[in-house]
């Protein structure tokens, strides 16, 4: 595959004779994957400020393959085929889970089955993106990714409910302190009145 990819995207610049599926099996998705290939490939990863005028050259070879294969992968990510979807919430909504489904009618039937329940009570509907040409066996490597992205969004909530306890808890002893020196203030005013009330009972 990767000699094929090489060139394919070497040759992809001065014709048109891939297929949409040619060009979307090369796993490129946006325009910084291709030119981070490139750089690998032909630049031995050299760094923008290392390139120098190089960088130009770059910029135009990415930038000449992505505007070629754009269409073709954007249009079987929407129309599907047989494959990996990516289930999301809404359009650009949260990614949901991966699913295998012959086309993205049955991909999206088979989302709502499964994942709409996730949707309940929002404005948001399940959607489906078709994300590899594939087998049902892929789709535990693109969920590892999915659950890992997860895992970290878990334990960003439980540092922030952390700190959301811990700023309560001091809000809370800020609270009972202040009713405890209102209490014990009142008290000692209290004593002051009653004693200079005595006091004066004595002198009459």
């Amino acid at each position: 595959m990767t000699n094929r990819k090489k060139k394919i995207i070497t040759s992809v610049s001065k014709q048109y004779d891939y297929t949409d599926k040619e060009l979307f099996a090369l796993g490129f998705k946006s325009s910084s994957e291709i030119k981070e290939y490139i750089r690998a490939r032909d630049f031995n990863n050299m760094s923008d400020l290392d390139l120098g005028k190089r960088k130009r050259t770059l910029t135009r070879q990415y930038r000449l393959v992505w505007q070629r294969i754009n269409e073709a992968v954007n249009r079987l990510i929407m129309s599907g085929d047989t494959g990996v979807y990516e289930v999301t919430r809404g359009y650009y909504g949260r990614t949901l889970g991966h699913i295998f489904a012959i086309n993205k009618i049955e991909a999206l039937e088979t989302a709502e089955l499964f994942f709409g329940y996730l949707c309940a009570g929002t404005e948001k509907k399940v959607r489906v993106k078709f994300a590899k040409l594939g087998s049902a066996i892929d789709i535990h490597h693109l969920n590892s990714t999915t659950k890992e992205k997860i895992k970290k969004y878990i334990a960003i909530a439980h540092a922030s409910i952390t700190r959301c306890q811990k700023s309560i808890d001091d809000y809370l002893s800020i609270l009972r302190t202040m009713e405890i020196v209102e209490s014990q203030q009142a008290y000692v005013e209290a004593s002051f009145v009653l004693d200079e009330f005595q006091e004066k009972i004595k002198n009459d």
